[in-house]
Order: structure tokens, then sequence, then C-alpha cells
């Protein structure tokens, strides 16, 4: 349903790190947890999705920015 609702601006965070054996990694590059509680990032795991996602946001950003524009 979100990604219905938000289209492009939709971030499939899951999508982008599961592997071929539906798992997901625990630690960030750096060997530190991305979350502690499976339900919220820690400092290392916001960066690590922010890395990932760092395109996808600005891409998202400035098409909200050319939007505002007309």
């Amino acid at each position: 349903q979100l990604k219905d609702d938000f289209g492009d601006r939709y971030l499939d965070l899951l999508g982008a790190v599961v592997d071929e054996k539906g798992t997901v990694p625990v630690f960030a590059g750096d060997c530190q947890f991305i979350s502690q509680d499976c339900r919220h990032f820690t400092a290392a795991g916001a960066k690590y999705f922010a890395n990932l996602f760092k395109d996808k946001i600005k891409e998202i950003i400035n098409a909200a920015g050319a939007a505002n524009e007309h």
C-alpha cells in the first residue's frame, strides 16, 4: 500500500539489503549493529541506509524542489 501511495518516492529499505536466502544484514560495514531492537536504527544503521539511498534521496528532494518552483 505505501509503495502505491508514494510511487517513486518510496524507499524499500528491506528490499535493498535482503539477499537471495531472504536474510538481511545485522551489522553495518563497520561491524556495528544496524538496529539493537529490530525496530529502530542505531546511528551506524542510519548512516548505513542513508549511504545506500543517498542518490535516491537527492533525486526525490530535487524533484520536490522542481515541483515547488511551478
